[in-house]
């Protein structure tokens, strides 16, 4: 009987991993390529294998070594330097990113999956007409590239582009994560006008600040389908406010709650595509009701805690792959307006493990709390504790989506590199009146500026807004 070889057993081990690896079972394939790697460390094939687990289970900094090393040793490997491109872009360092995948093109010429990722790179990282370009580039190498028109329409939005890049948006609609809701058996709602026996049913997607931005449209829904029954899902969080805006809307606070026949169904999230195909057509008014029991109760608190003006503060939003560096900022930034005005958190720390760090932070710094309602565990409390203030600042985060719904007087501290919804970061943010986007300092800090807001709020007049 013939022993196997050196490379029939690295062969065998190669293979057996790659079905783990295809199979989802990243760490498995990555042990079996660690048992050759000291008998076969120079294999490109084993080195490229062990970075693409590596990225899959997160490990970027892991695969970046192992694919600088690839590159070294080989300067033509066209896939390793397009691997190497999403582990940098995975870190936030798009400037190292960019010439990874750029190289790659050198070497192969455009190709979906390259010119796409740079799509993304850019639309996250506040360059949208670079963004643009590269999503065209994608979608010349294949016109039905989901991850180039998803881009492309982000980065559309963010230029004010709205027509198109509500077009694009749709495109969302054939990701893997898409819930299409297939339990409510019903028509696609094209925006036509309905009979009084039809049912529609409006559902929520992606975060609570996204549901809360598109229920803008309700008003406009409820306009155009006359007297047909509506039915908005929507977060357990959102679920009581909206009930209160809405008394005629039934409002469910989980997908299996939906009972009976509807007729006709839509996402949320396609409603811009029907009724802001400019930006004339959105007006940016409040649309959300706080309650005014609440508002009273907290209009008392805060009267015990100081004088006006009111300002309650978010600080931190996001995770790692939504831009959290960016979105977050020191409690001890705020310094200026908490030495001239009456301040209150308004950041969540419902949220688990991050709640308990937050909520630690705060206390250390002094920073008061009416109820852990109001600070962003129900909309329907917060929504109440903004409209008694005399301004929100936050940094982009579910916060600046409730003050805007309710019109009240919010400053959004704009990260370097902001996301659609904050557009190129201009002064102002169409979908909400009462928002203002601010931007660092000229010395590159925030207290400058936020020592303009503090003045501002002192001297001026609450009536007078942003």
């Amino acid at each position: 009987m013939t022993m196997p070889g050196k490379q029939d057993i690295i062969r065998r081990f190669i293979d057996e991993g790659l079905a783990k690896q295809r199979a989802g079972d990243f760490g498995g394939a990555l042990t079996l390529y660690n048992k050759v790697l000291n008998i076969a460390p120079d294999s490109e094939e084993l080195r490229f294998l062990v970075a693409e687990c590596l990225l899959r289970l997160e490990c970027n900094g892991l695969a970046v070594n192992v694919l600088q090393n690839l590159v070294r040793d080989n300067p033509d490997n066209s896939r390793a330097w397009c691997n190497l491109g999403v582990a940098y872009g995975k870190e936030g360092f798009v400037d190292d990113a960019e010439s990874a995948w750029l190289r790659a093109i050198e070497l192969d010429g455009d190709s979906e999956q390259v010119c796409g990722n740079l799509a993304g790179l850019f639309a996250d990282s506040g360059h949208p007409e670079k963004a643009v370009a590269w999503g065209n580039r994608a979608l010349d190498c294949n016109p039905d590239s989901i991850q180039a028109r998803w881009h492309r329409g982000l980065a559309r939005l963010a230029m004010h582009e709205f027509a198109a890049g509500w077009d694009d948006y749709e495109i969302r609609k054939e990701m893997p994560s898409w819930n299409p809701r297939r339990r409510i058996e019903a028509a696609e709602w094209a925006g036509e006008a309905l009979s009084p026996e039809s049912r529609l049913y409006l559902h929520g997607e992606q975060g609570l600040g996204d549901e809360i931005l598109f229920l803008a449209l309700i008003p406009r829904v409820i306009e155009r389908v006359g007297e047909a029954r509506i039915t908005v899902e929507v977060g357990r969080k959102l679920a009581g406010l909206v009930e209160h805006t809405w008394p005629d809307v039934e409002v469910l606070a989980d997908e299996g709650a939906a009972t009976g026949r509807y007729t006709h169904k839509a996402a949320l999230g396609s409603l811009p595509r029907l009724f802001w195909r400019d930006r004339g057509d959105i007006g940016g008014e409040p649309y959300l009701v706080p309650d005014p029991e609440r508002q009273a109760s907290y209009t008392r608190q805060l009267e015990a805690l100081g004088p006006r003006p009111w300002v309650a503060l978010a600080w931190f939003g996001g995770v790692k792959a939504t831009n959290l560096l960016g979105r977050s900022v020191s409690l001890s930034v705020f310094g200026p307006l908490r030495e001239a005005c009456t301040c209150v958190s308004g950041q969540y720390e419902d949220v688990q493990p991050v709640g308990t760090v937050l909520s630690r932070k705060r206390r250390e710094a002094g920073l008061p709390m009416l109820d852990i309602d109001s600070a962003g565990a129900d909309a329907m409390a917060q929504a109440a504790l903004f409209a008694c203030c005399d301004a929100v600042v936050t940094v982009p985060q579910t916060a600046l989506h409730v003050a805007g719904a309710v019109g009240a007087r919010c400053y959004v501290l704009v990260p370097d590199a902001p996301d659609w919804r904050l557009g190129t970061g201009a002064a102002d943010m169409p979908y909400y009146r009462s928002v203002r986007l601010v931007g660092k300092g000229a010395d590159g800090s925030w207290e400058s500026r936020l020592a303009d807001i503090a003045a501002e709020l002192s001297s001026g007049s609450r009536a007078a807004g942003p």
